[in-house]
């Protein structure tokens, strides 16, 4: 599929929030062709961060020390107006993402739950190794 926009200028930061396994990949493949396909210059981020975010998050609600949360603040703070950051690591930070750009687009990306369940187990078929202990049930 080829997509051509003639002088798309995107002004805000676009948020593309999902679980995985539900297109995330596709949505930051077709933000990215757009964006490769036309003027506007802003780049298109998959999983951006994502590991850190949810780490740091964590540690915050478990000890409540402000220091993991205004290190996610930090990064956030140096996203720029045109960029698409897109995932599964972004949906329990959209508060702070919304407090440092309000302007921001969100994209909440949802699969049926029937569709995921099969993705997901025809994912581990293929990649048992990078999936860890889902798949255990003892």
């Amino acid at each position: 599929m080829e997509i051509r926009l003639e002088g798309v200028k995107i002004n805000n930061i676009i948020i593309g929030v999902g679980t995985g396994r539900d297109g995330t990949t596709s949505l930051q493949t077709l933000i990215s062709n757009i964006f490769f396909s036309s003027e506007h210059g802003g780049t298109s981020y998959h999983q951006l961060d994502h590991a850190y975010f949810y780490n740091q998050y964590c540690l915050y609600r478990e000890n409540g020390n402000e220091t993991h949360l205004n290190s996610i603040k930090e990064k956030i703070s140096k996203w720029q107006n045109g960029d698409a950051i897109i995932g599964n690591g972004y949906a329990h930070i959209l508060k702070e993402i919304i407090e440092i750009h309000p302007n921001a687009k969100i994209i909440h990306i949802k699969r049926k739950k029937d569709q995921f369940i099969d993705s997901f187990i025809k994912n581990i078929e293929t990649f048992p190794w990078s999936h860890g202990n889902y798949g255990k049930t003892d």
